[in-house]
């Protein structure tokens, strides 16, 4: 994820009119190329699909939940008329800091670091998502998009808390 991030951070903040169309604007009404923003999410889509897989002997129903609601949203953002195409885009890898923080608490049992990481990312995520739907003509699917957002960083927390009180 760190050039696709270095790309979308430079696509961002090149002036303030590109600031403020990473949160305005849907993926159709760029004419810069959008390649980047859709190799990040269908290479997020294709990782969910990847745990799948990989988890399909041994299924936990929350996370098996988390996998379907992430491919949802990856699919609504690509193929559907989502504002904030572009900042989405760059939110995906802030957002899988928290995850990586998970995975090193689970390694390594850095309370501190995991608390600080998934605490952020769920912020930035929450924060970014309704940045990219409030002040814009919504859809009822981008506003479904935004509860499911709103349902995973609930839900990361409290697995948060949960892991940390354990």
């Amino acid at each position: 994820y760190v050039p696709g991030t270095l790309v979308m951070i430079f696509k961002i903040v090149g002036s303030v009119e590109s600031i403020q169309n990473s949160y305005k604007l849907i993926g159709e009404d760029y004419t810069d190329g959008v390649w980047m923003e859709h190799f990040m999410f269908s290479s997020l889509f294709g990782f969910m699909i990847r745990d799948f897989v990989l988890h399909v002997k041994r299924p936990d129903p929350l996370l098996t939940l988390h996998h379907i609601a992430v491919c949802l949203m990856m699919v609504g953002a690509s193929f559907f008329a989502i504002r904030g195409f572009r900042l989405l885009a760059l939110i995906l890898p802030i957002v899988e800091l928290g995850s990586c923080a998970y995975c090193y608490w689970c390694i390594h049992r850095w309370l501190r670091f995991y608390a600080i990481f998934m605490t952020f990312s769920n912020i930035a995520w929450a924060v970014g998502c309704c940045l990219c739907t409030f002040p814009n003509d919504y859809t009822y699917f981008q506003l479904f998009l935004l509860i499911v957002v709103f349902a995973m960083v609930a839900g990361r927390q409290l697995v948060m808390l949960q892991e940390i009180r354990t």
